[in-house]
């Protein structure tokens, strides 16, 4: 998965996570994403996600950070 924004580079992708909420609007076509508790990661993560690596265990860290992903049919040109 990756998150992209119009004319922009890819921005984070949020963290392995698990005991999270996950939403699906059909009418805005997005899933949208929070919390739960951090997983491993070796790539870059979330800014929330990164405060609550800070000074716990793997089982402790609780995130709350918000995702949405839109999603695109693809276009061929």
């Amino acid at each position: 998965m990756q998150i992209l924004q119009p004319d922009l580079p890819p921005s984070e992708m949020p963290a392995p996570r698990f005991a999270h909420q996950v939403v699906y609007s059909p009418n805005m076509k997005s899933v949208f994403l929070h919390g739960g508790n951090a997983g491993e990661s070796d790539g870059p993560v979330s800014e929330g996600a990164r405060s609550a690596q800070e000074g716990s265990t793997t089982k402790e860290r609780r995130l709350d950070d918000f995702w949405r992903m839109e999603l695109r049919r693809f276009v061929r040109l």
